[in-house]
Order: C-alpha cells, then structure tokens, then sequence
C-alpha cells in the first residue's frame, strides 16, 4: 500500500511541472515504457496509476503470490504462464 502511494504522490507531482522540463521528459518516457510492458493479468488494460489507484482505495489487499513449501503458491506458474 505504501508503494502505491508513493508512486501516486511522486506521479501527481511530476504530471504538475511542465511537460518540457528537463526532469519531465524522461519520466515520461519510462512510464510510457511500464505501461506498454508490464500487465498482470486483471490489470491489463490499466496504467500504473491506475493500478496503484485501486490499492490505495481498496477495502482489503491481499498478496497476489503466497510462499508454500515450495516456495510459491501452486497456481503462481499457471499465472506466469497465462501471463
């Protein structure tokens, strides 16, 4: 939770400077760049914002990836598969 509310405070405070500003830019381009990259499953169609957006609005949050003996849940290869 508090991750996505540091990503949520830093995003706001960055998109509030101006978009030629020398520290803007390459924000910009990275988070253009985990957009297109990155998706986990449900989420797929959502921005990093967006996503940290429902976590911190969240009424519960639990863990996507539980440890067992093994040291994953047994449905975490099937997701990375699907992935």
């Amino acid at each position: 939770m508090e991750t996505a509310i540091s990503n949520r405070v830093l995003d706001d405070q960055i998109k509030r400077l101006s978009e030629k500003l020398e520290i803007r830019v390459p924000y910009d381009i990275a988070n253009k760049e985990i957009n297109c990259r990155y998706s986990c499953m449900m989420f797929d169609e959502m921005t990093l914002r967006e996503v940290c957006k429902k976590i911190i609005h969240a009424e519960v949050v639990e863990r996507h990836i539980n440890e067992s003996e093994g040291g994953g849940h047994k449905i975490d290869s099937y997701n990375w598969i699907g992935w």
